[in-house]
């Protein structure tokens, strides 16, 4: 467990098409919201390519309706978004959820998103260079999950008390809107357990970080630079 009550799953390094993988999961001690952060190591000579992405499960199966993309569309999300919200769109209890893949200031981005829901690729592939370190990180934040008291009748919890099911889910929708804000900057506890400078390709840098200094000026050939 982390100092600040974070709970954090490191996973063994792994040996995976040359590159060592290793996968992160740290569940916020708010009990809203998890990263799963993915590091790749090239410990060869020889830039190496590979597939890689994330396969989510949102518990909501074949009923998963989505409620809302960064780009305003609540449609199934394209590579051009940076989150959507889920919800299974009827009176279960499955929970609604955020679940962010890129931040706008990252600069790898998704090439496609397809197939089941929550699926995310690289379509061409994501290059290593030798002896360097890419990480990625995704996040996923729960808003409200359903319940049933001793009676049967069904509310949402986490949320706010609700009239009825369906007012609890478009309160838990949009909750898990207003959400979304958080993750506008590559900052505060999204950067939980980084080292400032950190770079997360899909997000961007941890703030805090030494800027390299820049390369002092060249004279232009045959003109005099004053020094004094």
């Amino acid at each position: 467990m982390a100092p600040n009550g974070d709970v954090v799953i490191t996973g063994p390094v792994e040996r995976i098409f040359g590159l060592d993988v290793r996968v992160e999961v740290r569940l916020y001690a708010a009990g809203d919201m998890a990263r799963v952060l993915v590091t790749y190591t090239n410990p060869t000579g020889a830039p190496i390519t590979v597939w890689t992405g994330t396969d989510n499960n949102y518990g909501s199966d074949d009923e998963t309706t989505y409620a809302a993309t960064s780009s305003g569309d609540a449609a199934f999300p394209t590579a051009d978004d940076d989150w959507a919200v889920s919800s299974n769109g009827g009176e279960e209890r499955d929970p609604v959820l955020l679940n962010a893949w890129q931040g706008a200031s990252g600069s790898w981005r998704a090439s496609d998103l397809g197939g089941s829901p929550g699926w995310f690729w690289t379509e061409g592939g994501l290059t290593v260079a030798p002896g360097a370190t890419v990480r990625l990180a995704y996040f996923t934040k729960i808003f409200g999950w359903g319940t049933s008291d001793d009676e049967g009748e069904i509310g949402w919890a986490d949320v706010a008390p609700a009239a009825s099911m369906a007012d609890g889910l478009d309160a838990a929708i949009e909750a898990a809107i207003a959400g979304a804000t958080e993750l506008a900057s590559f900052s505060g506890r999204l950067v939980a357990g980084l080292e400032p400078g950190t770079v997360v390709a899909n997000w961007g840098t941890v703030p805090g970080g030494t800027v390299p200094p820049a390369p002092p000026a060249t004279p232009t050939p045959g003109r005099p630079t004053f020094t004094g």
